[in-house]
């Protein structure tokens, strides 16, 4: 077996089945870890004499200027690597992003099988026809990342919408300000700012999108995957970071990571460094933990249920719940916690943004994290909460999403509060601030972005917030909206 660089495929052919490069093409084989088969060097080419017929006649003041251009192109591409590299240190800038050719360092950890028939796994990605109504089919669960909404009906089709002036519209990415259907047989999906991954009925998990940390998992880093490629089998459930990893726990409840690890979110041991870290990465899915029944990828940290009820947080130091000493706390590495530490037990729901919430048996609902606008609770003037804090009673779960906060009470009721810029809370205002609301009734999915999504019992979709990039899906051009509106 020999893997395709250029798109990841693993084939026994001469040539990739995937995108038809050959087996003894170069650019197929920058990294020779995954490859039994490296081609040799069959041609030699002749170099020309510099005594040659064609040389006779170059002057001293034409090799001057020669030698004078190759030190111009030089210092090009070397401010361009400059360049490049201040981008890469710079979180508040796209990341960099590789070509599939590119040859980059791989951290090594304990990685699955790649899935090798990728034929018989190809799912059944459908035509885009804007004439099937999304009004004719019931919705059953939610997932939003960015600027984009996902909603997977009975059935198992997968609806996206949104608009994004920054990713292509090739393959199953689509831009549209209604719902459109891109995929069948989903059961389960979950969208970052910039990749989807979802699972099939089969539980075999999907990703698309962007891939310049290795956050799909399929080993290669791109601009963008327009089309699905197959990760991992036997998955149960399946978490997208804000920015660029990913977690997945498969049917023996193992818990896996990949993609970024700067702030070592991965939790895998290593990483950390943050900022100044350029872009450690683990482009294959890597071991994480055994016994884990739920997990949330936040940004720069993620949280774990295990089956004992016990809540493990890792990445971030100061974003674990761990107390506000986090540069003398010896379970840190340099202000990182780079493996599971354990936080809270009897725990039955957990998310994680900015800010993490978690519910014990008891009905407890608790917060930590970043507080501005009142995203955990009173006062606002309380920018950071170091440890869980008790919020409320009578919760069943809950939502940490962006700036806000979604809980749901045991009689089905959705409560909300903190950022509410354009109007994510859903309160009928535009108002911020740590008092919680009553939003609506007998809801049971919800998810959102600067945008919320949520069923109710009746498979009813309500949609408010920010609807900028028509993530709200009713198709009209105005900009939010700060209270409920039915979508289907």
């Amino acid at each position: 077996m020999w893997k395709c660089c250029k798109c990841g495929w693993l084939n026994s052919e001469d040539f990739c089945l995937h995108c038809k490069t050959r087996k003894n093409d170069p650019m197929g084989h920058p990294n020779t870890k995954y490859n039994t088969y490296l081609p040799t060097s069959e041609t030699s080419y002749e170099k020309p004499s510099i005594n040659s017929p064609r040389h006779e006649h170059v002057s001293k003041g034409e090799l001057f200027f020669f030698f004078m251009a190759i030190i111009f192109f030089a210092s090009i591409i070397a401010f361009t690597e400059m360049a490049a590299h201040s981008i890469s240190s710079s979180e508040n800038r796209n990341p960099v992003t590789y070509s599939s050719e590119c040859t980059c360092h791989l951290n090594e950890g304990e990685t699955t099988t790649q899935i090798e028939n990728h034929d018989d796994l190809m799912p059944a990605i459908i035509s885009i026809d804007h004439d099937r109504s999304f009004e004719d089919y019931t919705p059953i669960f939610v997932a939003a990342g960015g600027s984009r909404s996902y909603v997977i009906t009975e059935g198992g089709t997968l609806w996206n919408w949104g608009v994004s002036s920054n990713r292509p519209t090739k393959g199953i990415m689509v831009n549209s300000p209604v719902p459109v259907p891109i995929m069948e047989d989903v059961v389960f999906v979950s969208a970052g700012t910039r990749h989807t991954m979802v699972i099939t009925e089969d539980a075999t998990l999907w990703g698309w999108g962007q891939s310049c940390c290795g956050q799909i998992g399929n080993g290669i880093r791109a601009d963008w995957q327009p089309i699905p490629v197959p990760v991992l089998e036997n998955v149960i459930y399946v978490s997208v970071g804000a920015r660029s990893h990913t977690m997945a726990i498969t049917e023996d409840g193992t818990l896996w990571g990949w993609g970024r690890n700067n702030d070592g979110q991965l939790g895998i041991g290593t990483g950390g460094g943050g900022f100044f870290a350029g872009h450690i990465v683990y482009p294959y899915p890597t071991r994480v933990k055994e016994n884990v029944r739920s997990v949330s990828a936040a940004s720069s940290h993620t949280i774990a249920i295990t089956n004992d009820g016990n809540l493990w947080a890792w990445g971030s130091g100061r974003n674990l719940g761990i107390g506000a000493e986090i540069s003398n706390d010896e379970r840190l590495t340099n202000g990182y916690g780079l493996a599971p530490i354990l936080i809270m037990e009897d725990v039955i729901s957990a998310s994680a943004s900015s800010h993490t919430m978690a519910v014990t048996s008891d009905g407890t609902l608790w917060g930590w994290g970043d507080n501005r606008s009142g995203r955990v609770t009173e006062p606002e003037s309380l920018q950071q909460i170091p440890a869980p804090l008790p919020i409320k009673d009578n919760i069943v779960s809950v939502y940490a999403i962006s700036s806000r906060t979604f809980a749901i009470d045991s009689d089905n009721t959705l409560w909300a509060w903190g950022g509410n810029g354009r109007g994510g809370v859903g309160n009928g205002t535009n108002d911020s601030g740590p008092t919680p609301y009553i939003i609506l009734e007998n809801i049971v999915a919800i998810a959102g972005e600067s945008h919320t999504l949520a069923i109710d019992s009746d498979g009813v979709l309500w949609v408010w917030g920010s609807n900028r990039s028509g993530q709200l899906g009713d198709g009209s051009s105005v900009e939010s909206r700060n209270h409920p509106v039915r979508l289907n």
